[in-house]
Formats: C-alpha cells, sequence, structure tokens
C-alpha cells in the first residue's frame, strides 16, 4: 500500500539500524563529500564531547529524512542526512573492524546487526546503497 501521508517521527539512532530496514541514497543526491576539515571533524569532536560529558543525555544527532513509500517495504530513501547517515555507518564499520582485530566476537557480531541488515539466509547485506559514485566503494567495506 501506498503511503498518502507524511509521519514525523523522533527516533534515536539505535532504532535507525535495526531489523531489515534498508535505506538507499537517491540518485538525486550529491555524493558522499565529508572530508576532515568539512564535517568530520566536527562530527568526531561533538561525539567526544558528548561522550565526555558528566550528565549525559541523549545525542542530537540531527534531522533526517526518509522517506518509505509502501507501509510493507523495508526500503527508506534517505533525503536528507545522508552525510550524518553514511557517516554513523562508517564510524560502526570502522569500531567493528578494530574489534574484530582484538577478536571481539561477540561485539563484532553486534555491530555487524547494524551495519547489515540478515536475510532469512543468515547472509549480511549491505544497509545502505549509496549513490551510483559512491556505491562500489561502499560495497567494499
Amino acid at each position: 500500500m501506498v503511503r498518502k501521508e507524511v509521519e514525523i517521527q523522533q527516533n534515536p539512532l539505535d532504532r535507525i539500524f535495526v531489523d531489515d530496514t534498508v535505506y538507499q541514497i537517491p540518485l538525486f543526491q550529491r555524493e558522499y563529500k565529508w572530508t576532515k576539515d568539512e564535517g568530520l571533524e566536527d562530527f568526531w569532536n561533538d561525539l567526544l564531547m558528548h561522550y565526555n560529558e558528566d550528565d549525559r543525555t541523549p545525542y542530537h544527532f540531527g534531522p533526517t529524512m526518509l522517506i518509505n513509500e509502501h507501509e510493507s517495504s523495508p526500503l527508506y530513501r534517505v533525503v536528507d542526512g545522508q552525510q550524518r547517515l553514511t557517516t554513523s555507518l562508517l564510524f560502526l564499520v570502522v569500531v567493528r573492524d578494530y574489534l574484530h582485530e582484538l577478536a571481539e566476537t561477540e561485539e563484532v557480531k553486534e555491530l555487524d546487526r547494524l551495519v547489515y541488515w540478515i536475510d532469512e539466509n543468515d547472509d549480511l547485506n549491505p544497509r545502505m546503497t549509496m549513490s551510483a559514485i559512491n556505491n562500489d566503494y561502499w560495497l567494499e567495506k
């Protein structure tokens, strides 16, 4: 069934990367462009500052607009927030790979459940499809 109305929700990040939910960066979106000087450093510093607070409240990720056109589909198109969503997934991949080097098997499995969705055959599938310019590189990760 095609959605006929817009639903606005406030969700924590761990609710965005769940189940078989999949994200697609539409072709009209710009490619992933955050660099150390433009976006990444600010994102990292915000995370560190938040982590070091004494009275930690939930981290404000910023607005993200996701469009799910069919109620029965787990596919969401990312209209706004692509850079933050992609950077968050890259961050999870880096942490997962580091934990893999430390042989922290359970933690790696837990992070895999965020980075990928797992189908009925227990195969890992990428949680996000990037725009054509970035997708080949993304699938290597």
